[in-house]
């Protein structure tokens, strides 16, 4: 899957927001959520982003 042709308008969200495939593991992430749970894209392709996303928010209340 050739994500590039998604970027620009996938980024243009502005909430945190990831495609995830029938299994459930992430494609890509756009970068207001990369900035909202402290993450690179590289570093999360195949991870559970929405325990990471609860985690993040919940870190963000506690400050």
């Amino acid at each position: 899957m050739n994500t590039e042709i998604w970027r620009q308008p996938f980024d243009a969200i502005e909430v945190p927001a990831f495609p995830q495939n029938t299994l459930l593991c992430v494609l890509f992430i756009n970068i207001v959520y990369c900035r909202y749970a402290s993450v690179t894209e590289a570093g999360t392709r195949g991870v559970d982003l929405h325990v990471r996303l609860v985690q993040a928010k919940e870190h963000e209340v506690a400050s």
